[in-house]
């Protein structure tokens, strides 16, 4: 299993906890393109430069990626949401996720509607 892999699997699952339905690794069986092209953020927000490592993901971070893809969950594939937390900046992706059917992990399987934190920087 690829390390992305296993950080995204913790990550979902620190999100599946606090109440959000998303979850595994970008799929890489489903290959149709994003709905829609992403929505840009704001200029002075940054751009993701690399998505979040396990220990950078904190509770507030988690808390916070569950209500922005709730806030978002009617928003295509490929929105960025721009966002500050603790005086730092990231961005939160909308993006294709995937959770084996038979997966121990909590929340929903197969393909769904994910987030992705990166850094802004």
């Amino acid at each position: 299993m690829s390390k992305h892999l296993v950080r995204m699997l913790a990550f979902s699952s620190a999100l599946a906890a606090a109440g959000c339905s998303v979850g595994g690794a970008p799929s890489r069986t489903d290959e149709r393109p994003a709905q829609a092209a992403p929505a840009s953020p704001a200029p002075d927000a940054g751009r993701p430069s690399r998505a979040l490592k396990d220990d950078e993901v904190s509770p507030a971070l988690s808390k916070r990626a569950s209500e922005l893809l709730k806030d978002n969950a009617d928003k295509p594939l490929g929105t960025e949401v721009p966002f500050e937390l603790g005086g730092r900046r990231y961005i939160a992706r909308i993006e294709q996720h995937y959770r084996e059917p038979d997966s121990a992990e909590p929340g929903p399987k197969g393909s769904h509607k994910g987030v992705t934190l990166y850094a802004a920087e």
